[in-house]
């Protein structure tokens, strides 16, 4: 049985919760304020670094493709990997005629494991507790 002290404590905490977040809130939209243009000036120096650490991947690989070298100039590097890309559709008769298991539909069996009387299904219960976002307390 839940205990009125524990739901009043709740309550308690999640009123000053809320009250420091609001006290933050508005430092923070302050801050904002006070620094737009510090804000603004990281903001910009942010895309023109991104802009230029795009030029060096494109450079790099460029190089790499023309020398095969993966130790570049300032330490860059190349790492190459594997991909693969193929249609799902080929590959899903391919494994249906082989055996092969690709997904198990988990919606569709969680729906019906119960009546299915399977021994390696377990069905029990799990209890949520849900929250509401405004507690009332009857004293």
């Amino acid at each position: 049985m839940i205990e009125k002290r524990t739901v009043k404590d709740y309550a308690n905490a999640k009123a000053a919760y809320e009250s420091s977040k609001l006290e933050y809130d508005l430092l923070l939209k302050g801050f904002n304020e006070v620094n737009a243009g510090l804000i603004s000036a990281v903001a910009a120096k942010k895309a023109e670094l991104d802009a230029l650490a795009g030029n060096l991947r494109v450079q790099g690989a460029n190089e790499y493709e023309e020398t095969g070298a993966k130790k570049l100039t300032g330490g860059l590097g190349i790492r190459v990997s594997k991909t693969v890309d193929y249609d799902t559709d080929i590959a899903t008769k391919w494994a249906k005629e082989k055996g092969m298991f690709i997904a198990l539909d988990k919606k569709a069996f969680d729906k019906s494991a119960g009546s299915l009387g399977l021994d390696f299904v377990k069905v029990g219960e799990k209890i949520t507790v849900t929250i509401p976002k405004e507690v009332t307390i009857d004293e």
